[in-house]
């Protein structure tokens, strides 16, 4: 068992920040980001446990990401999502924390593009060109979204006298 958690442990730290950041672009939202990472990797350790040979983590560990995106959003998943989003919009944020309260509010109205660039911007720390490379988007498309957002964000903290 310590040569599979070995060996776990090697494929892990040579692929989470690429395989993060594979299902960060791919999600359709970034509330699902941290679940379909651990299931990615609940299903590698798995396929290590039962015997199977990883000769190739970086390609492996991407299959298998894609294949947990797939299966996450089926048809009934991505109904019911919508659903709920249409539904309401719950913030996730400190209850005494006005500022983060209205930031958050403000971004998860937005569009669910506008809300994945800000993740990647701010979250994942990525460059504009990376983020646009990704998204399979023109830079100046990704920048315009992401100051559009801040400057929204900031009228309304103006208005507010929050900042």
């Amino acid at each position: 068992m310590d040569g599979i958690n070995e060996r776990f442990e090697y494929i892990y730290e040579q692929t989470k920040h690429e395989i993060y950041r594979y299902i960060a672009v791919k999600c359709r939202c970034i509330d699902d980001i941290d679940d379909l990472f651990q299931d990615t990797y609940v299903s590698v350790y798995q396929y290590l446990k039962n015997g199977g040979d990883i000769t190739e983590p970086a390609g492996f560990v991407k299959t298998v990401a894609k294949r947990t995106l797939g299966r996450y959003y089926g048809l009934l998943k991505r109904l019911k999502l919508i659903e709920e989003r249409l539904s309401s919009v719950e913030i996730k944020a400190d209850d005494h924390d006005e500022l983060v309260d209205v930031i958050n509010e403000l971004v998860m109205k937005a569009p669910p593009m506008t809300q994945k660039i800000f993740f990647m911007r701010h979250s994942l720390q990525m460059p504009f060109d990376e983020i646009a490379d990704r998204l399979d988007m023109k830079t100046n498309t990704v920048q315009k979204i992401y100051y559009r957002t801040t400057d929204n964000i900031r009228r309304r903290l103006e208005k507010e006298e929050l900042l």
